[in-house]
């Protein structure tokens, strides 16, 4: 038989309060590397950059959204529409920029095609031929 490697842990965690109950894990900060940036740092945006384009955000949004419906349905449309503008503006990192580059995609086959206003117009012809 293969013996079974042997695996060496080095947390060295610091000790808990003493107002801490017994057995209260400590916090995960903890255990985070010395040079990880804050939290902040990594989710909130920069003050010297200028916010996304609304109708950037707006195209991330629906990419979310139609990926959402096409899995899981219309909830998760709502869900995965929120979900991406929130990253398209919050994320500076490398997921925020490609969905704010998707959200700019989706903004440019507008603009080129009109997609917009020919689904307005569709739905409005439904809506007076129902009417």
């Amino acid at each position: 038989p293969i013996p079974e490697p042997e695996i060496e842990f080095h947390l060295h965690p610091t000790a808990a309060p003493p107002s801490a109950p017994p057995g209260h894990p400590p916090e995960w900060s903890q255990y985070a590397h010395a040079s990880a940036p804050p939290l902040d740092d990594m989710v909130a945006p920069k003050a010297d950059s200028p916010p996304p384009r609304s109708s950037v955000v707006g195209g991330a949004a629906a990419i979310g959204a139609v990926a959402g419906l096409a899995v899981l349905g219309p909830l998760a449309a709502v869900v995965g529409g929120a979900g991406m503008a929130a990253v398209a503006i919050a994320d500076k990192g490398k997921v925020g920029k490609a969905a704010r580059g998707g959200g700019k995609g989706v903004w440019q086959f507008n603009k080129e095609h009109k997609a917009t206003e020919r689904t307005k117009s569709a739905a409005i012809a439904v809506g007076q031929s129902i009417g």
